[in-house]
């Protein structure tokens, strides 16, 4: 998971923050190896890994986000990553929301560090 703090926009209502939907066991190495157009690594420092039910937990419980209403995904494959989707929040989301959901996503989630993955 990329943590930019929902800064794509895909409408006039939502934002978005890239993710990766963890489909089957090749994500994992497919995004470790992602490089970007000047040959370096997309990711250096690894990914974050946070399952849906977990997402929904944070949202719901911690941050007292109604999804879908003010918290939403998608999967929008891309034709060089099949396995892409989005984190979306409204647009109208103050800073301080965007940057909480972002840091739950970091805290919440479990780091996988590229220099230690198989």
């Amino acid at each position: 998971m990329a943590c930019h703090q929902f800064d794509g926009q895909i409408s006039r209502e939502w934002l978005e923050m890239s993710i990766c939907w963890e489909d089957d066991d090749n994500v994992k190495g497919f995004m470790l190896n992602q490089t970007k157009d000047n040959g370096n690594l997309r990711y250096k420092a690894g990914l974050c890994r946070i399952s849906l039910t977990n997402y929904k937990i944070l949202c719901i419980q911690y941050l007292n986000l109604d999804i879908p209403t003010k918290l939403s995904y998608e999967r929008a494959a891309l034709t060089d990553n099949p396995y892409h989707g989005n984190l979306l929040i409204p647009r109208t989301a103050s800073k301080v929301l965007r940057t909480n959901v972002s840091a739950g996503l970091g805290l919440y989630g479990k780091y996988i560090d590229r220099n230690k993955s198989p």
